[in-house]
């Protein structure tokens, strides 16, 4: 395990028999852009290729019970690895990590707009500002045409 003080987003983290790079984890798609039968399509593989430097990509969730609703007592109840999620940036996530609130931090918005998130994170680089009106389905705009930064 590693030291307390050493530990932060960019950290390695054991989850069950995994263990994960870093503690940045690519939020669930939705099936908003998938094809006939709620299949997903080839850019599906691209858009997960694209993010692969993710510790961990959900690609789908829903709620396991519904206890599971009640978010604001879980940390305190829930003895296991935490996952926080929700309008987090880098600032807040490495805050989230160094205090002990959350083990990993889910990233949305920022990894479908940021395929490289990871590596802007590391750099301090610029982030691209995702398009909301592309959010909630479509083609490939909005979801596998964001730029990668410049190397």
């Amino acid at each position: 395990m590693n030291n307390k003080a050493t530990i932060d987003l960019f950290s390695p983290i054991d989850l069950g028999s995994f263990t994960l790079r870093n503690r940045m984890v690519m939020a669930p798609m939705t099936r908003n852009r998938a094809g006939d039968g709620n299949v997903p399509q080839a850019m599906t593989a691209e858009y997960y290729r694209q993010r692969a430097s993710a510790g961990l990509i959900i690609t789908e969730a829903t709620q396991v019970s519904a206890e599971g609703v009640d978010y604001d007592q879980i940390r305190q109840r829930f003895q296991g690895r935490y996952m926080a999620n929700l309008g987090y940036d880098l600032t807040k996530a490495q805050a989230a990590i160094a205090n002990g609130h959350a083990d990993l931090v889910s990233f949305g918005a920022l990894y479908l707009a940021n395929p490289d998130l990871v590596e802007r994170f590391k750099a301090g680089a610029e982030l691209n500002v995702p398009d909301q009106a592309s959010f909630y389905g479509g083609d490939e705009h909005g979801y596998t045409d964001y730029p990668f930064m410049e190397t």
